[in-house]
């Protein structure tokens, strides 16, 4: 009998700590970040489900956009501040979506592949510091 109280007391211990570590996963994830670069070989973007690193030479086009349908998000993360994942819409079909919920300015990007990546930070004017960079470094390619 004592050793099942034991180990009833050591799962309900085990169960706690599966609990606790499952919150604070997702309780860090919760809110996200998108986190941008731009450097000498190209783009790189990491957000929650998000991890690209692109190459200049793999973008055909880059743009600014105000506003966006986003559609239904297909393989993605949906938090308290960051958008991101697989998504899929009327104009793009299936896309990456990197953004901040708050900021309504984004850059839509096509790749060689026929993919779309529509990313932000976290303000227009850092959204318009990064797409002027990225667009200078790629135009000079």
């Amino acid at each position: 009998m004592k050793d099942r109280k034991v180990m009833w007391a050591a799962l309900g211990v085990v169960g706690a700590i599966v609990v606790v570590a499952v919150a604070l996963f997702f309780f860090s994830w919760g809110s996200g970040s998108v986190n941008v670069s731009v450097d000498g070989e190209g783009l790189n973007v990491d957000a929650p489900l998000v991890n690209e690193n692109i190459s200049y030479n793999d973008i055909v086009s880059i743009e600014t956009r105000e506003g966006m349908d986003f559609g239904n998000r297909t393989n993605g993360f949906g938090g308290s501040k960051v958008l991101s994942g697989k998504f899929n819409n009327s104009e793009f079909g299936s896309y990456t979506l990197a953004c901040y919920k708050n900021v309504k300015k984004y850059i839509v990007i096509e790749l060689t592949a026929g993919e779309m990546l529509v990313l932000n930070q976290d303000s227009i004017e850092e959204t318009l510091l990064l797409y002027d960079e990225l667009f200078e470094k790629w135009d000079n390619i």
